[in-house]
């Protein structure tokens, strides 16, 4: 697996290699779909622990009421 490190060395390098505004371009649409793919991922795995930490705590209080 490549680390995240990497891919950003990658990405300054896809950066100074440009020399045109359509390949610079077409480069930052598909970076920036690519890291709004990453940013929904973590996102899905935010909510799934906060969703997880909620019912934890209505169990708890459930508990507690009986």
């Amino acid at each position: 697996m490549r680390r995240a490190e990497d891919i950003a060395e990658d990405i300054v390098e896809f950066t100074k290699s440009t020399d045109n505004q359509e390949e610079l371009k077409e480069g930052w649409r598909v970076i920036n779909n690519a890291v709004r793919y990453l940013s929904s991922k973590d996102d899905y795995f935010t909510n799934e622990r906060v969703v997880r930490t909620d019912i934890e705590e209505m169990k708890d209080d459930k508990r507690s009421n009986d």
